[in-house]
């Protein structure tokens, strides 16, 4: 009973140790490392970039004075998420006697809606040397207009003024006031309210005589 005990123990283990080579053949042979689990590959991905709107335009939406009358009832000051900037492009200011003659080109940017915009000349005292002493001012209150949809707009500005005031050196300021909706246009004879609303501006010295 021994002798047949022992067979079989020796028996067992020749099998086991025949199955335990061809295992290791196996994975030799596949290259495969066990305990190591195989790596999906890498596909990169480029996202391609949305174009912006159309940088610059030059239409403007005139408002007729009914509106531009409704839109100034009350003043709403702009959210702070809005966004807005500005620069006074070009300004030619030529005196000719009483009378001056202004062209005038601003770069507009304004993300806020139903902001409005308006012209305004005005003279200013030489002597005050804050320049908010205002001598003479002309407001297009029926030329205000909108920005368009694209939110960039370069509006241009023409016109001839006959100035009353006396002869001498004045400097002359153009200013596109940012006009928020029901804002009472009175309010912009307010220093402290015309510089918070002021968008882009210009100013020139100009010498007035009394000769036509």
């Amino acid at each position: 009973m021994r002798v047949r005990l022992a067979v079989k123990l020796l028996i067992l283990a020749g099998l086991a140790i025949g199955s335990s080579a061809a295992t290791s053949s196996l994975l030799a042979g596949g290259r495969v490392r066990p305990g190591r689990a195989a790596k999906a590959p890498v596909r990169k991905v480029v996202s391609k970039g949305v174009p912006g709107p159309p940088q610059g335009s030059t239409t403007v939406t005139i408002l007729d004075p009914a509106t531009a009358a409704r839109r100034a009832l009350e003043f709403r000051p702009p959210g702070a998420h809005s966004i807005a900037g500005g620069s006074m492009q070009r300004l030619d200011i030529v005196a000719s006697g009483k009378w001056i003659y202004i062209k005038a080109l601003v770069h507009i940017r304004d993300t806020r809606p139903d902001m409005s915009y308006l012209w305004s000349v005005r003279v200013l005292d030489p002597n005050d040397p804050k320049r908010e002493k205002v001598l003479f001012e002309k407001r297009y209150e029926d030329q205000m207009f909108q920005m368009p949809q694209e939110q960039v707009l370069n509006p241009t500005f023409e016109d001839a003024i006959e100035l009353s005031v006396p002869p001498g050196t004045y400097p002359i300021e153009v200013t596109a006031f940012m006009i928020p909706p029901r804002l009472d246009l009175n309010r912009l004879g307010d220093p402290k309210v015309a510089i918070g609303l002021r968008g882009p501006s210009g100013r020139r010295r100009v010498t007035i005589t009394n000769a036509n």
